[in-house]
C-alpha cells in the first residue's frame, strides 16, 4: 500500500528505494484515518472497512475542497461503518471540506448530515434530515414504518 500512496506524493521513483521522508508523510496521513498500521500491507489483503479508510485517506491527501462519495459503505460490516462515518464527520469538521455523499442508510444521514436532498430524476425535497424524513413525499416513497434514529 505504501507504493500506492507514495506515487501520489513524490516525483521520485518509488520502486528503486523507499524514502524515509515519503514513508513518514504517508504513514502520518494514514494515521489520521486509523490506518497507519496498514502501510506495509498489500491493498488486496485489506478488509472492506480497511480498504475504504485507505481510499478515503488517499482521496484527501491533496486537501480537496470537495469530496464526492457514492455509497461508500457497501460491503462493510457494522463496526467498519461506524468507524467510516466518524471519519467522514471528522473530515467535515477538521478539514473544512464539503462532502456530497449518496446513501440509503437513513440512520447515518439522520445522525451526520447537515443537509439532505432526496432525488428521483429531480429534487423531490430538501432540507435538514428531520425536515426531509417528515416530508410527505419521503413517506410516500419509503412508507411510515421506517425507523430512523431509534424512533
Amino acid at each position: 500500500m505504501y507504493d500506492f500512496f507514495a506515487s501520489s506524493v513524490t516525483n521520485k521513483s518509488i520502486f528503486l528505494f523507499r524514502s524515509q521522508t515519503t514513508y513518514d508523510i504517508v504513514k502520518g496521513h494514514l494515521k489520521n484515518f486509523g490506518a497507519d498500521m496498514l502501510i506495509d500491507k498489500k491493498l488486496g489483503d485489506l478488509s472492506g472497512g480497511e480498504l475504504q479508510r485507505v481510499l478515503l485517506a488517499f482521496a484527501t491527501i491533496s486537501n480537496p475542497e470537495l469530496l464526492i462519495l457514492d455509497e461508500p459503505i457497501s460491503g462493510i460490516d457494522n463496526n467498519g461503518m461506524e468507524i467510516f462515518y466518524r471519519l467522514i464527520d471528522d473530515l467535515k469538521k477538521k478539514m473544512d471540506i464539503a462532502i456530497i455523499l449518496v446513501s440509503h442508510d437513513f440512520n447515518f444521514v439522520a445522525k451526520y448530515a447537515d443537509r439532505v436532498i432526496m432525488i428521483d430524476k429531480t429534487i423531490v425535497c430538501e432540507g435538514s434530515p428531520s425536515k426531509v424524513f417528515s416530508n410527505e413525499k419521503f413517506k410516500e416513497y419509503f412508507g411510515d414504518n421506517i425507523q430512523i434514529g431509534g424512533e
